[in-house]
Order: structure tokens, then sequence, then C-alpha cells
């Protein structure tokens, strides 16, 4: 979440899916953190750690269409 504080890029998107054996395989989420006018972000000085505040998430479920991808 640091790098997206500092970032040009105003969102960052991550996915989570099931195992394509699990009970509900086509079901995915997306996660987008977004940077709102209030975000902003510390950098520690006593450790390399990171605080961030203010930072928007918004989850959606996905369906997931399998496979993910096949070789050519």
């Amino acid at each position: 979440m640091g790098k997206l504080i500092d970032s040009d890029q105003p969102e960052a998107i991550g996915l989570t899916l099931d195992s394509p054996h699990g009970v509900q395989p086509d079901l995915g989420f997306e996660f987008k953190f977004s940077r709102t006018g209030e975000s902003v972000g510390y950098m520690s000085a006593a450790t390399e750690a990171y605080s961030i505040y203010n930072v928007r998430l918004d989850i959606r479920p996905i369906v997931v269409t399998r496979p993910l991808y096949q070789y050519k």
C-alpha cells in the first residue's frame, strides 16, 4: 500500500481465486485500493515500516473462467 501512496497510479487491483477443485471454482473477488484526497502515508523513523490512512477499498465478486490461460 505504500507503493500506492507514492505512485503516480491512482489505484491498485488484486484478485483472489478459489482452487479449481474448490466448492465454487468459478467464484473470485477483485480488490481495488484507491487513493482519495485524504489518503496519506508515513514512513517510520525506526524501521522500514510504512503506515497509510484513508485509502478506499472496493471489493467485487467476479466470475472466473477456467482455464485462466492456455499454452500455445
